[in-house]
């Protein structure tokens, strides 16, 4: 999970034609019993935008899904119920709101379904902001509007908090929550279900051969230093291009450059071995 930078100034077509406003404004007399209107806030230039905010990666898991599972468009704050309070209709004046929609893909939108928890200090809202002459007021829909960020939700919107401090990677492909609101979004979205653990620990597994294998050849006089050294800046590289790419579990290879000492080095049991990894790593680090 990694934070993105969404434009929520332009906001697509489909969500500021007359007709979609009028679906707004139908869903405060309908309260609770709206049927939205799927054309308009997953219209192909919704999945299009937000395909390239999120770079066609789901906002929770950070996985490319284009070879499986579509991704689909996210309601980060429920437009109907909310599983935490029976008596609360949904955020349902959200439901047309570019602030309020992400990018997921079916399993995190399906386990995160009408979840929305909110800390104990925090004040949930039940209904929308009305200006004097009874219309919605459309200035206080957006996610980073006070009063949403005054609820304290813990399911994290990458659109509006980095989830660095909340979650930490583990060289097992495990997923740790650091805080309330990381603990809250990896139970909700089932961030630590199976295949996403095996496909973690691969990406670590992958460099980790690789530099056991090198470490192991050098032991046996198959390999000399250079070769070492080539082989460690390469597994840097592939790392690297994985962050700077944007590729899924982006920031578990940004997480495992910036910790290449506990990820790998670590892992070898010899000092000399741990001595010889660090020195050519400290060497390409300040290369790159």
């Amino acid at each position: 999970m990694k934070k993105v930078t969404k434009d929520f100034i332009n906001i697509p077509s489909s969500l500021t034609s007359n007709n979609c406003r009028s679906k707004v404004i139908k869903s405060l007399s309908e309260k609770g019993k709206h049927q939205f209107s799927t054309p308009y806030y997953a219209s192909s230039i919704i999945k299009t935008k937000l395909s390239q905010i999120y770079n066609n990666k789901c906002a929770f898991c950070e996985n490319d899904t284009t070879a499986g599972a579509s991704l689909q468009v996210e309601h980060y704050r429920p437009k109907a119920k909310v599983t935490e309070e029976a008596n609360h209709p949904g955020y349902y004046w959200l439901g047309y709101e570019w602030s309020n929609l992400l990018y997921s893909c079916s399993k995190c939108n399906r386990s995160k379904a009408n979840f929305f928890p909110i800390k104990s200090t925090g004040t949930r809202i039940n209904n929308p902001s009305i200006i004097s002459s009874g219309e919605l007021n459309f200035s206080k829909l957006r996610s980073y509007y006070v009063d949403y960020l005054n609820e304290g939700p813990l399911i994290i919107n990458p659109e509006v908090t980095c989830p660095r401090k909340h979650i930490t990677f583990l060289p097992s492909g495990k997923i740790k929550g650091n805080t309330d609101e990381g603990k809250e979004t990896i139970l909700k979205c089932k961030l630590y279900r199976n295949p996403l653990v095996i496909a973690r620990k691969k990406l670590i597994s992958d460099v980790l051969f690789e530099l056991k294998k090198v470490v192991n050849d050098f032991n046996k006089n198959n390999v000399g230093k250079e070769t070492v050294r080539y082989v460690v800046k390469n597994e840097v590289l592939k790392l690297l291009k994985l962050y700077n790419n944007n590729q899924s579990f982006s920031e578990l290879a940004r997480t495992a450059l910036l910790n290449f000492e506990y990820y790998f080095i670590r892992r070898f049991g010899l000092q000399k071995n741990q001595a010889l990894l660090r020195k050519y790593f400290e060497e390409i680090k300040l290369s790159i």
